[in-house]
């Protein structure tokens, strides 16, 4: 089982992913919204992500609370994704809380805080250039704490 964790950047309209296997970084990318029609990029994006899903697959996606053309894009693609795969959510601010220490962190401060909690190896497939690519990993990272601190609760 695989966690995917996707950001909807909701600043440029892209979407990042990170793709995590057994608590390691193993994929990092973006959609990056195309001058095609906008239902069709919502397609696009759609068949993207079916690229790494897979039946049993963990989804969690960055929730969003900002109105606009973009945040419908990603609601609505979350909506028909969620038809095929269980997807869980997270608050931003839990996101930078856990990945930072603070829930007001700014984008350098989880890009710095993402860095330092990767590997070496992890690092080399890291979008450092991309901040929806970046926050997907954080976005990954956070679940992944909580998912140990539920596991660690019910033992």
């Amino acid at each position: 089982m695989s966690l995917i964790a996707i950001d909807p950047g909701l600043k440029t309209s892209n979407t990042g992913v990170a793709v995590f296997q057994r608590g390691k970084l193993v994929y990092n990318g973006i959609y990056q919204v195309q001058e095609i029609p906008w239902r069709d990029n919502m397609h696009e994006l759609i068949r993207y992500l079916k690229a790494f899903v897979k039946r049993d697959d963990q989804v969690v996606v960055e929730k969003s609370f900002y109105p606009g053309k973009a945040n419908i894009m990603h609601l609505k693609t979350i909506g028909v994704f969620d038809y095929y795969y269980d997807i869980d959510t997270i608050a931003p601010c839990s996101v930078k809380k856990i990945v930072t220490g603070s829930g007001r962190a700014d984008k350098q401060e989880v890009k710095n805080a993402v860095i330092k909690k990767l590997s070496e190896k992890e690092l080399k497939i890291v979008k450092l250039e991309d901040e929806d690519a970046v926050d997907a990993i954080a976005i990954g990272l956070a679940y992944l704490h909580k998912l140990r601190e539920v596991n660690n609760a019910n033992r």
